[in-house]
């Protein structure tokens, strides 16, 4: 089955299991949520699959676009140089396949509202206020 697009849930990579594992466990997660054709996981390095296999995969399925959204908290190296070589190798090895990035998840606000939430919850458990 075909989609008109995929999001591409795209993180670093480790040889840790227990670091792919809950990279695994959001994929699964935003599967149950927004559909199993829609979502997949890939990885810049260590582990796979790259993006190069995804958007082979996709691509030969009759999706025509990835939009992939950086598992970063912030702009940097990887997110500024790396994944847009890799996207534009992936539009060069897949013909009329468009690839599409977003910025990263922590520059997101309702993720910087969730880290405020729980940056409060633990200052609230368990940091001590100091006055001057």
């Amino acid at each position: 089955m075909s989609t008109r697009f995929k999001l591409v849930l795209f993180a670093h990579g480790s040889l840790d299991q227990r670091w792919q594992k809950a990279f695994a466990n959001l994929l699964y997660l935003a599967r149950q949520k927004v559909g199993h054709q829609q979502v997949e996981l890939a990885y810049m390095e260590m582990c796979a699959p790259s993006l190069m296999e995804v958007a082979q995969s996709a691509h030969e399925a009759g999706t025509r676009k990835l939009v992939v959204l950086p598992l970063f908290m912030a702009s940097g190296g990887h997110v500024d140089r790396d994944i847009p070589l890799q996207a534009a190798r992936a539009t060069a090895a897949c013909d009329g396949l468009e690839v599409e990035i977003l910025p990263p998840v922590g520059e997101h606000l309702q993720v910087i509202k969730v880290l405020l939430s729980v940056i409060q919850d633990v200052c609230n458990d368990s940091c001590t206020v100091v006055s001057g």
